[in-house]
C-alpha cells in the first residue's frame, strides 16, 4: 500500500489492522499513536503512524458503509452488553489461556463482572504460538498475587521440553 510517500506491505499492514487497531478497537489517531505495540516486530515512528492511520480510516469507513463486522468488533459490543446488563455468571473459566487474546480477554472479564474470584485461568506460556504478548493488567485483568505456577508437568517429558526449547528462538 502506497501511502504519503511511504511504502508499507500488505501483509504489515494488515498485521497492524488485525493485531494492534481492531484488536484493540482503536477508534482516534491518539488512542493509535499512544498505544504500545508489543510483540511487534518493526518500530514505527509517529509519522509512519500517522499514514497507517489513514489507511485504517479508510478500512473501518468501508467496514461501517457495509455495515460489516470484524470479529473484534463482535467481541467489543458483545463486551458493551455484558457491562450493560450485569453478568449473571458467577464464574468463567478459561481453559488454555496462552491463547486469549484483548477482545477476547476483555470478553470473559465482563462476563466474570467485578468479582474477585470470578475468573480462573488455566495456560501454558510455553505453548503460546499463536498470541502477541499483551498486558493483562492494561485491561483490568490483575492477577498478580493470586496466580500460581505449575511445576509438574505430566503431559511433556523433560528430555523432549529441552530438546523442543533448543528449536525455538531464545525469546
Amino acid at each position: 500500500a502506497q501511502v504519503g510517500g511511504h511504502s508499507f506491505s500488505d501483509r504489515f499492514v494488515f498485521g497492524e489492522w488485525q493485531g494492534v487497531v481492531d484488536e484493540w478497537q482503536l477508534t482516534t489517531w491518539e488512542e493509535y499513536r499512544d498505544v504500545p505495540r508489543l510483540g511487534r516486530k518493526t518500530r514505527l515512528g509517529e509519522k509512519q503512524r500517522a499514514v497507517l492511520w489513514k489507511i485504517f480510516q479508510g478500512v473501518r469507513e468501508r467496514l461501517e458503509a457495509g455495515a460489516l463486522h470484524t470479529p473484534a468488533m463482535i467481541l467489543a459490543e458483545a463486551t458493551r452488553d455484558a457491562v450493560d446488563s450485569g453478568s449473571k455468571f458467577c464464574a468463567v473459566v478459561v481453559d488454555e489461556a496462552q491463547d486469549i487474546g484483548v477482545a477476547q480477554l476483555r470478553f470473559v472479564a465482563a462476563l466474570g463482572g467485578a468479582r474477585p474470584d470470578g475468573l480462573f485461568f488455566a495456560g501454558d506460556l510455553g505453548q503460546r504460538i499463536f498470541q502477541t504478548p499483551f498486558s493483562w493488567k492494561a485491561l483490568d485483568v490483575d492477577v498478580r498475587g493470586r496466580s500460581q505456577t505449575l511445576r509438574v508437568n505430566y503431559r511433556t517429558s523433560h528430555q523432549i521440553r529441552t530438546q523442543a526449547d533448543r528449536l525455538l528462538d531464545p525469546e
